[in-house]
Parts: C-alpha cells; structure tokens; sequence
C-alpha cells in the first residue's frame, strides 16, 4: 500500500482471535444485538442464517457473556491469508454471489470483482481560518463542507440559543441537498462545486430565519456508526469510518461463513433517486478527513480528524473554543 507497514493478515489477527475465541458482550452491544434478535426473528425462515450466527442458543447474549464467531473467524481468516482475494474475486465472493441471489438482492460476483479503492482529490472549504477538507461523494462529507459554506456568513461564536439555532438550520438545509443530491459521482446530476457554490451558499444562507422550518433541497443550477482516528509521530492521520448503515445491516448472512452482506437497508424511497448509483460503491467505506490550519508562518499542520457526523462539532469548537 502507499501508507502503513503492517499486512492485512496482521491488522485481522485481533479480529480473528475475538471471533473465534470469544469476546466480552458489552451493555451497549447487548442491548442493539437483542434488538436485532426481535427484529429478524419475528420475521422467520428468511433470516433463518442471522439467527444461526448470531444467536445459536435461540436469543441474543446478554451483557458480560462471551460471544463466538467462528464463522466470522473462518472468513476473516480466508480474507487474511488470500490478501482479500478471495473476497472479491474468489470462494467468498461466490458465496455471496448466491446468498444475494438468494435474498432477492442485487450485489453479484462482477460487482466485487470490479470493486477498486480510489484514490480522490477531497474537498474542502475556508471556516473561521481553517481548511477543512472532506472525502468527495458517494460519502457524507459534502454535507458537512455545505454546512460550514452557509454558517461562514453568519456571525457566532457566543453560544448562544440563537447559535444554535442558526446551527441546526443550516444542517438541516445541508442534509436535505444530500439526500437529494449525493450518489456516485458518475451518477451525480449535480457536482460538489455547485453545491458549495458562493452564490448557491447565499442562497440557501438566506432561508435561515427566526423559527425553524422544513428543510428542502435547493437547485444549484437555478438562476447509524463507528468511527475511528489514530495520528503516529511522523504526522500521519487516519479518520476511518466503517458502516454498514444500521444495526445489522440487511440482516442477509451466506450461509456458509461469509460475512454479514448487503446494506442500504430501509434507504430505498422514492426521495432517493440515485439509490441504485449507490450499490457498487457501498462495499468500502472509509473515510480519510482533516482540519487544518494554516500557521503563522503559512505552511500547514494537522490539528485532528473528525468523521462525518462528528463534523458538525467543528462548528462549536471553531465558533466557541478556539474562536
């Protein structure tokens, strides 16, 4: 790879140990894994390979037991020794070929075959003095770089309820192009430069009001996660984010030890007209964000990460903190 010293099969080894030896259910875990069980399981023979993998003894485990995995280890270990090739081109891709097929679903051996990490160009604007840069689409970045585009004309810093509520409306307004607007860039009608368009941010500055309103997507072109970020001595940064969107995803496992598949679960709504643009690309996602400032000096240096959600905080600690 162009960054990093350690083999695949060394970053999977922890996983592999917990899956198949076993790991501590914390309360947090419990809880959403019992309501993953009364999901799939009031829905029968469908989910029949989830409730199999999750919870053999017929119900969810509960916090302060050990869970197993063996089947998660057995993939994971396949992963690890083919360097992944197994999962994109090989046994487990078939297998996930078919499960798909099986659950009605759309993802096929062609498509994870074709599947290919790139590497972007991100996207960033000017806030408060900083640079903040973002992944391009299919991820949520541009959300939080359209955001930032509409509060940077307004006046905060107070913390004030009206901060806040000028906060909240122009998420609001940022989400809504989002969801209108963010697919696979080779699908997008509307690119990332018209959405953090000086003018097209006024415009949308401009519904900012007294009260709070519904938020609705403008037109440009008119007149559920976790995250983790890790930093080493030599000023590396990584903000990873992986999703499978909520809970346990579709809930569709293949049969025979391949992991949990399918996601874009419960996102399939007529307000989304680029939900098929989606599908290839939701295999991987991980997300590589910076702030950064510029010094006294004007040379750049890293000051921390943020995953997408959390992005939003950079309003408070911009305004506020280091304001």
């Amino acid at each position: 790879g162009r960054f990093g010293r350690l083999t695949l099969a060394d970053t999977l080894s922890a996983a592999i140990d917990y899956a198949g030896h076993g790991f501590p259910v914390a309360p947090v875990t419990a809880r959403f894994w019992e309501q993953g069980y009364r999901t799939f399981s009031a829905r029968g023979g469908e989910f029949g390979e989830w409730l199999d993998t999750f919870a053999p003894h017929g119900r969810a485990p509960r916090a302060g037991e050990v869970a197993y995995l063996p089947r998660h280890a057995e993939s994971l270990c396949e992963i690890a020794e083919t360097n992944a090739e197994s999962f994109y081109r090989g046994r487990l891709a078939g297998k996930i070929d078919a499960a798909s097929r099986a659950a009605g679903g759309w993802l096929r051996a062609e498509d994870l075959a074709q599947f290919q990490p790139e590497w972007v160009q991100p996207l960033s604007v000017d806030y408060r003095g900083y640079t903040v840069h973002e992944l391009p689409p299919n991820g949520h970045g541009l959300v939080v770089l359209e955001t930032l585009g509409i509060l940077s004309g307004l006046e905060l810093g107070k913390g004030t309820a009206e901060d806040v509520h000028r906060q909240l409306e122009a998420m609001k307004l940022g989400y809504a192009d989002g969801l209108r607007y963010i697919a696979d860039p080779a699908a997008m009608r509307v690119s990332p430069a018209e959405l953090l368009d000086e003018g097209y941010l006024a415009s949308r500055r401009a519904l900012i009001g007294d009260t709070a309103r519904e938020p609705e997507s403008g037109d440009p072109r008119c007149g559920g996660t976790v995250y983790l970020c890790a930093a080493d001595g030599e000023g590396n940064m990584v903000s990873y984010i992986q999703s499978n969107y909520m809970g346990f995803g579709s809930g569709v496992v293949e049969p025979a030890g391949a992991l949990l598949t399918i996601l874009l679960t419960g996102l399939i709504t007529p307000v989304l007209p680029y939900i098929l643009a989606f599908a290839a690309g939701a295999m991987l996602y991980v997300v590589i964000e910076e702030l950064i400032p510029e010094s006294q000096s004007g040379e750049h240096s890293n000051i921390g990460t943020v995953g997408a959600a959390a992005g939003f905080a950079l309003m408070m600690i911009l305004d506020v903190a280091l304001g």
